[in-house]
């Protein structure tokens, strides 16, 4: 198991805000591994698409930028 097995279940369901906030604690926890980066922009994508406001969905597209997978490489 790849420890982000829950996350990726959750993927593209209408649960994908419980994938988004463990993934998030990972991060906020210091996680920055590159397999973590990756599904948290992805969960951040597909959070900010179910948002109907258009603020908050603006504030999840540039969280999805902030911090890409590219970044563990910096």
């Amino acid at each position: 198991m790849s420890g982000f097995d829950e996350a990726d279940a959750l993927a593209g369901t209408d649960n994908v805000e419980q994938s988004y906030l463990a993934l998030k604690k990972r991060y906020d926890d210091g996680d920055r591994n590159v397999e973590l980066l990756w599904r948290l922009t992805r969960a951040t994508i597909e959070v900010g698409e179910m948002q109907s406001d258009l603020k908050k969905k603006r504030e999840y597209v540039l969280e999805g930028k902030k911090d890409n997978p590219l970044s563990a490489y910096r």
